[in-house]
C-alpha cells in the first residue's frame, strides 16, 4: 500500500496550476471573440499569450491530477465515490488541454499572434471564426472540468 504524501505536494500543485490554465483559457477567448467583435487587432495578441500561457500551466495540472489520481510517486491513488466523476473530470481536463494545445500549434503555425495583415485577415477571416469556434468549446470544456473538479474535491 502507498504511503501518504504527508504535504499532498500533488494536491497543492493541481490546485494552483489549474486555476492558472483555466482562468487565462478564458482570458484568451473573451480577448479573440472581443477582437473580432470589436474590430482590435491588438487584442489577439493578448488572445495568444494568453494561450500560450494556459498551455504551460495546463501540463503541471495534467501531471499533478493523474499524479493524485493514479497514486504516482507514493502517493495515495484519489478515491472517490462515484468514480464516474473522477473519470469525467480526467476526461474533459484531457480533451480541453490537448485542444487548447493544438489551437496553440494551429495559431503558431499560421504566425496568428494578433499582428494585423489586411490581405491576410480578409483571407483567413473564415479560418479565424472557425478557431474561435473551437476555442469557446474548449474554454466551455476547461470550465465544466473545473466544475467537476470542486464536484470531486468537495462534493459541490
Amino acid at each position: 500500500m502507498p504511503q501518504e504524501d504527508p504535504i499532498k505536494l500533488w494536491q497543492h500543485l493541481h490546485g494552483a496550476s489549474v486555476h492558472f490554465a483555466l482562468a487565462l483559457a478564458l482570458v484568451s477567448v473573451a480577448f479573440d471573440v472581443g477582437s473580432k467583435i470589436f474590430g482590435k487587432k491588438e487584442w489577439r495578441t493578448v488572445g495568444f499569450w494568453s494561450l500560450v500561457v494556459a498551455v504551460c500551466f495546463a501540463f503541471p495540472a495534467i501531471v499533478s491530477g493523474l499524479w493524485g489520481q493514479l497514486g504516482w510517486f507514493k502517493a495515495d491513488p484519489w478515491v472517490t465515490e462515484p468514480a464516474e466523476h473522477l473519470f469525467r473530470h480526467r476526461n474533459f481536463a484531457l480533451g480541453g488541454s490537448i485542444t487548447l494545445l493544438l489551437l496553440l500549434l494551429w495559431r503558431s503555425a499560421t504566425s496568428d499572434f494578433g499582428v494585423a495583415h489586411s490581405a491576410r485577415d480578409r483571407k483567413a477571416g473564415q479560418a479565424y471564426i472557425l478557431y474561435l469556434a473551437i476555442a469557446v468549446l474548449a474554454a466551455a470544456a476547461m470550465g465544466y472540468t473545473g466544475y467537476l473538479g470542486g464536484y470531486v474535491a468537495r462534493g459541490y
